[in-house]
This record gives structure tokens, C-alpha cells and sequence, in this order.
């Protein structure tokens, strides 16, 4: 039998959504649920959680339709949300901090450490930012970005 999904409460509703529900490994797998998430066209992401030397995650992250989308490249960045589109200048890192929420909401004592954030990538090229004397490309026919990060 499936738990009850658990929602955060009221009081906390303006500044974030939480729900949460823990299932029997053998009737769903995260990689099941996280396919029929895609097959519903839903933007969904999944993160397991191993340790050490373990082969098995302890927990799994199954993000759906992130609330806000992050992306920067050669200094500009931008992130685009409900609330609109900020944009920052200067390095994508400093630009992702500051777009950080500012304060976070407690998590439950019983959950995992994980309870949503910015999911994303930094590109290999990102590190010219870091340490000037890494040649940046002078022409990228790709265009991809050096971070791109959605926050679930």
C-alpha cells in the first residue's frame, strides 16, 4: 500500500512547496516513475544518492517542472521564473549565489538532506572564468551555455 503524500504546511505555501511519499522499492522504481514523468511530457529530473562505497542509493530525487531556469555564458546570465527574468553580469557562479533564494525553509527531521535546489551542469569551458590563462574558444558552433541549472 502506497503512504499518503505528505504536503509542507500552509504557513510555509508562500515561500515553497513541499511534498514527499515513501513507497515500497518493489512496486515502483525511481527510474519507472521518473519515465512516465517524461512520458506525460512533464520536465522532470532524478538524482540517487550513493555514498562511499555502496552500489545502492539510500534516496532518490524525482524533481518535476522546475520553478526557475538559470543560464549564463562569457559573463551574462539569466534567470527566468514566475516572478520574470533577472538578468546578472560577471562570472556564472556569482550569478547563480545571487540568484540563490535567500533564506531556506527548515527541513523536516525525518527527510533526506536533499529537498530540492538548482539541478544543472557547468561546461568544461566554464573553468577560463575560474583561471585566466585557460584559452577560451574563440568561436563555439554549438553555442552552449557554461551553466544551465533549473531549480526544483
Amino acid at each position: 500500500m502506497n503512504a499518503p503524500l505528505e504536503r509542507s504546511t500552509e504557513k510555509d505555501a508562500d515561500r515553497h512547496q513541499l511534498a514527499w511519499a515513501a513507497w515500497p522499492a518493489d512496486l515502483a522504481t525511481p527510474v519507472r516513475a521518473f519515465l512516465a514523468l517524461r512520458a506525460a511530457r512533464r520536465q522532470a529530473c532524478l538524482l540517487e544518492s550513493v555514498e562511499g562505497p555502496a552500489r545502492l542509493a539510500r534516496y532518490s530525487f524525482l524533481g518535476v517542472d522546475p520553478v526557475e531556469h538559470f543560464r549564463g555564458a562569457r559573463g551574462k546570465s539569466t534567470l527566468r521564473g514566475r516572478a520574470g527574468t533577472r538578468s546578472f553580469d560577471g562570472p556564472v557562479h556569482a550569478a547563480l549565489r545571487a540568484s540563490m533564494p535567500k533564506e531556506l525553509a527548515p527541513p523536516p527531521p525525518h527527510l533526506p538532506p536533499f529537498l530540492g535546489g538548482f539541478i544543472g551542469w557547468f561546461a568544461f569551458e566554464w573553468c577560463a572564468s575560474l583561471e585566466p590563462r585557460v584559452p577560451r574558444a574563440t568561436r563555439d558552433p554549438w553555442e552552449v551555455p557554461d551553466a544551465t541549472f533549473d531549480r526544483f
